[in-house]
């Protein structure tokens, strides 16, 4: 919970009152109490607001004149964020932005403890989706702030929870923020050959692809517009513009393509296959731009977000990075394991390995 407003949280907050909060398993976050005295002020303040559950403004005309405290209730109520806002009357005031919501008062006439309680009832409903609502909301932020980098993107166990959330959402407050709602496609592969194309807010099926086996890889291209797939026991990768019913289909080449993975600007597709071989496609006219022979099946690859290396590790567990470019071989790691994914830092200065 954060609360702002200046001078009259002494009111609300004072010592006293603010352990009732602590008895009652509260943290309470205030910009003057909880800032380092080294950090940035404003960034801390925004980063306050977008992790927590709820934004408690206590409302008095200092407040309402505090252009501080309304760039604040913006920030919070911003549609990229949308917060759960709980306003709470300390002394007679009424800001624009508040009327339409539901008011709690803790003005000095008001019976402290009645209003605590009623505050903690309103924070403690519907809890288990807020929280969620803000752990999406955090991660969402992260993959923005970070140029919104592939790896920062919900994946596996995590995708299939922020699904399943997704569903309940009718009628819920507060609704998922459009930063939530993005790119508004759920993208699903399965063993009998069909990728299907769903409507993340309806759920409503969009699309169906079909292959002739088992999807063993689907990759959405960072401007959404395009779908990269491998099937199992295949030569080949196939590029389809969403929605269309024939894909563009890269050469064949002699073994399964186990691995694809587009380049931050979706003109190059990089693909590992169980012959050894990693390829790195241009996808304006599918022609091959070089290749390199690894140890073994390539189970994983990435290009970084500047397109200028490429990542891969196969059989032999050899973490290898080639020139882009060229298809150099700058960089060798030998580590061991053969991890499950591979990808880069978004300044492309680090590696992070997943093992499954």
């Amino acid at each position: 919970m954060q609360a702002h407003d200046g001078r009259p949280l002494s009111f609300l907050l004072a010592p006293g009152q603010a352990r009732r909060f602590a008895a009652a398993e509260r943290d309470v976050w205030i910009d003057w109490d909880d800032i380092p005295s080294t950090a940035a002020w404003w960034a801390e303040i925004v980063a306050a607001i977008e992790a927590t559950d709820a934004f408690v403004f206590p409302i008095s005309p200092d407040a309402v004149a505090s252009q501080v405290c309304a760039e604040e209730l913006a920030h919070a109520q911003a549609l990229a964020l949308a917060k759960r806002l709980v306003p709470v009357v300390v002394r007679e005031a009424v800001p624009a932005a508040l009327r339409a919501l539901n008011w709690i008062f803790l003005r000095a006439e008001h019976d402290f403890d009645t209003g605590v309680k009623t505050l903690l009832t309103a924070l403690d409903t519907d809890l288990e989706w807020l929280r969620a609502h803000t752990r999406l909301l955090v991660r969402g932020g992260d993959w923005q702030r970070h140029g919104e980098d592939p790896s920062y993107l919900l994946r596996g166990a995590d995708l299939e929870v922020a699904r399943r959330w997704r569903e309940g959402a009718a009628g819920r407050q507060p609704q998922p923020a459009p930063l939530l709602e993005r790119y508004g496609a759920l993208i699903t592969a399965t063993r009998d050959g069909r990728v299907r194309e769903f409507d993340a807010t309806t759920l409503a099926e969009r699309h169906v692809q079909q292959h002739p086996g088992r999807v063993w890889q689907a990759v959405l291209s960072h401007d959404q517009s395009r779908l990269a797939t491998a099937v199992h026991g295949e030569p080949l990768a196939r590029v389809w513009r969403r929605g269309a019913k024939a894909p563009e289909q890269l050469p064949r080449l002699d073994a399964q393509v186990r691995t694809i993975a587009f380049s931050s600007d979706d003109a190059r597709l990089v693909t590992g296959s169980d012959d050894g071989r990693l390829l790195l496609w241009s996808l304006a006219d599918g022609s091959s731009l070089w290749q390199a022979r690894r140890g073994g099946i390539v189970w994983c690859a990435a290009i970084d977000k500047t397109g200028r290396r490429v990542a891969s590790v196969a059989d032999d567990g050899d973490l290898v990075v080639h020139d882009a470019a060229s298809g150099a071989e700058p960089a060798r790691l030998a580590q061991g394991a053969v991890p499950s994914e591979i990808a880069f830092s978004p300044g492309g200065r680090w590696l992070a390995l997943r093992f499954s």
